[in-house]
């Protein structure tokens, strides 16, 4: 039976009329494309479904039916005017099926095709260029869309004006306080000599200035140093700017603003006072921007994010004109920038700005910012997100901003989000995993006052120590060369990372903490959010000595476990070997306890361990420190949280993280008498 058989069955012999607005006026619908009408698709559903079986559609929400290129074509003039259109539409993008999606709760419609060069979803809609502001089309369904423009048009442009005046005159939540400028800008106003300066302006001085993002890339450029700080001052010729810079002038220009800050010319570059200063600076530098510019689409500053061809757009698009004059158009819908969504299918391939780390806080921290993506114009600030599709925006992209309107549990589980986002990024030097979120973490401290322990807050601390690494990287690594953060930070390694246990962002959740923070010191550079030299965390709780640990020599365990040799790591409890979550590859080491007697524990292994691996030495023991647990359901036992600890190699009296365990058993060891425990 085929599927249109199959939802019609339950209609009868005779089809009905339905009480939604039709496009032929009379009641009448196509058993096809169903008038490409959610309601219509929602109504048609609701009856062919049983009353017994209509509490699992609501639930199921998601209605897809199936639709062949053969089914929409049929000889004139029988031929539904909603099917001609959709077999043009078929044939100019290039495929021979397409599904119609309706979300039943939101009387939603989504038209997707699974091959062609139109991937992914497909959105029908009305020009709003072509359609009268008061059309009583037979096409009232279908919502008006603006066109999308390359963004070097001045109809681009105009769009751009229209948000940044929007935003500027009646937005409350954006309105600027006047601070104090950044230490450097780049004048590019009007001046005699046709040059651009990097000026030092006064304190006292409020200019609006524009703030770039982008992307450095490989190539060499101008940059400020040392060197040539005063003949950069002196003034230098705009063509030697990197054409990215170019762009952003070009905008700023067109604004009718004067100044612009870009990093690799308003901070001295290899002076490490000055870049640790001003980075330290980056929360103010980008909130009080007028505006700040996205290089989303291009991987080098070198590149042109202005004159690239919507190469994409051009090639997934398709209008269609009635004897009417009516026009219906189809584009495919837009999948980066504000609507990524990771789990829609095959994830696109995200723009070169939003997959570097620096870049991440550069997109919160702003009070507006334009995105200039690789599919349209995006636009953002503390009051709305926006963009030309004007198709409303994922909540997967961007992570979510930061403001003073938010309560603690909101704000720390942004936080959270944020840091789960930012460990997915690059960065070209993984010494800056702190710096290069520093600017957010300021933020949060201007907010709340919390205590910053490189990359953690003392509020609701146990809870953020329950990081793991992201399942979906399998190969267990070594730690990195240098020094970055304490073990029990999520910054000490170099992978992505995602907070284990459901807190849910507000204080009556189902987790529950078993162990108290007590203190805590951090040596750091001259960014108190930046940089750690050292640092260490006292604890109180309960903790399982002496467990032996050994790394599994089990052969029956799957693929992506084995993936590049990775090793398994064991401990033992209760009688038995169970396995445990190693933050990177371990070793054993020897080391001579307050007793005088020699011992052995585990460490994390540096780069280089993984090759040459060394074989656990029998008799090698860990501590398992209890955090807290959570309860999932009321049929199983709660969920219990632990930290894996080896004594540290540079203080055996106290401990380094070297892994995590949970598990639903309950351990009869838990029971033991809290006791204190420093961690470094």
């Amino acid at each position: 039976m085929s599927e249109l058989t199959k939802l019609m069955s339950g209609l009868g012999e005779a089809k009905p009329r339905l009480k939604s607005r039709l496009a032929q006026g009379d009641g009448s619908w196509c058993d096809v494309c169903l008038n490409i009408n959610p309601a219509i698709m929602s109504e048609v559903f609701e009856m062919s479904v049983g009353p017994e079986h209509r509490s699992y559609a609501v639930k199921r929400r998601i209605r897809r039916l199936k639709r062949h290129y053969e089914m929409v074509v049929s000889p004139e003039p029988s031929r539904c005017g909603f099917c001609s259109f959709l077999s043009g539409m078929m044939e100019e993008f290039g495929v021979r099926m397409l599904y119609f999606e309706v979300d039943l709760s939101w009387q939603n419609l989504n038209l997707r095709i699974p091959d062609g060069r139109a991937d992914g979803r497909v959105e029908i809609y009305r020009p709003a260029e072509l359609t009268p502001e008061k059309s009583k089309s037979i096409y009232s369904h279908i919502p008006i869309r603006s066109e999308i423009n390359p963004p070097y048009t001045d109809d681009s442009f105009n769009k751009l004006k229209v948000w940044l005046e929007t935003c500027t005159k009646t937005h409350v939540l954006c309105q600027q306080n006047p601070m104090p400028p950044p230490k450097r800008l780049l004048y590019i106003g009007s001046v005699a000599d046709g040059l651009v300066h990097l000026y030092e302006p006064p304190d006292s001085s409020r200019e609006p200035y524009v703030a770039l993002s982008y992307c450095w890339g490989k190539a060499s450029f101008l940059k400020t140093l040392k060197s040539n700080i005063e003949s950069l001052q002196q003034g230098f010729d705009p063509k030697t700017l990197p054409q990215s810079v170019k762009d952003a002038v070009h905008i700023s220009q067109k604004l009718g603003l004067k100044y612009i800050w870009v990093d690799a010319l308003c901070i001295i570059q290899d002076d490490k006072t000055d870049w640790e200063e001003q980075s330290a600076k980056m929360c103010s530098i980008y909130e009080q921007a007028y505006l700040t510019i996205a290089a989303s689409s291009v991987s080098s500053a070198h590149m042109s994010f202005l004159n690239r061809l919507y190469a994409q757009l051009s090639a997934s698009k398709y209008q269609a004109v009635d004897q009417n004059g009516d026009v219906l158009a189809a584009r495919t819908q837009c999948r980066n920038g504000h609507h990524y969504k990771a789990r829609s299918g095959p994830p696109p391939a995200k723009d070169p700005l939003d997959t570097r780390g620096w870049t991440l806080q550069e997109s919160i921290l702003p009070t507006r910012i334009i995105f200039y993506s690789s599919e349209e114009l995006q636009w953002r600030c503390k009051s709305i997100r926006t963009c030309e599709c004007e198709v409303p925006p994922s909540d997967e992209e961007p992570p979510p901003l930061i403001h003073g309107g938010l309560s603690h549990w909101e704000i720390l589980g942004a936080w959270v989000r944020i840091v789960e986002k930012y460990t997915e990024r690059r960065l070209s030097h993984p010494e800056d995993r702190l710096p290069a979120l520093s600017g957010v973490a300021h933020l949060i401290h201007k907010l709340t006052g919390w205590q910053y322990l490189g990359g953690l807050w003392t509020f609701d601390l146990i809870y953020q120590l329950l990081w793991q690494r992201q399942s979906h990287q399998y190969t267990l690594p070594s730690l990195p060369y240098a020094y970055r953060a304490p073990s029990f930070s999520w910054a000490s390694v170099g992978y992505p990372v995602y907070m284990l246990a459901n807190r849910q962002n507000k204080p009556t959740h189902s987790f529950q903490d078993d162990a108290w923070f007590v203190d805590a010191e951090m040596e750091l550079g001259t960014d108190k959010f930046g940089r750690v030299e050292s640092g260490w965390l006292t604890m109180r709780g309960k903790l399982i000595h002496a467990c032996e640990v050994r790394e599994s020599k089990e052969v029956n365990v799957s693929q992506s476990l084995r993936a590049n040799n990775s090793p398994i790591y064991e401990i033992y409890l209760d009688d038995k070997w169970l396995r445990f979550y190693a933050d990177v590859v371990l070793e054993t080491f020897n080391f001579t306890s307050s007793d005088g007697t020699t011992r052995s524990s585990v460490k994390r292994a540096r780069r280089g361990a993984v090759e040459k691996r060394p074989e656990f030495e029998s008799g090698s023991t860990v501590s398992l420190f209890f955090l807290g647990h959570e309860l999932i359901s009321e049929q199983i036992p709660p969920l219990q949280y632990f930290l894996v600890l080896g004594v540290s190699p540079s203080d055996h009296g106290a401990y380094e993280r070297i892994g995590f365990y949970y598990t639903h058993k309950e351990l009869g060891y838990v029971k033991s008498i809290p006791e204190q425990i420093t961690i470094f």
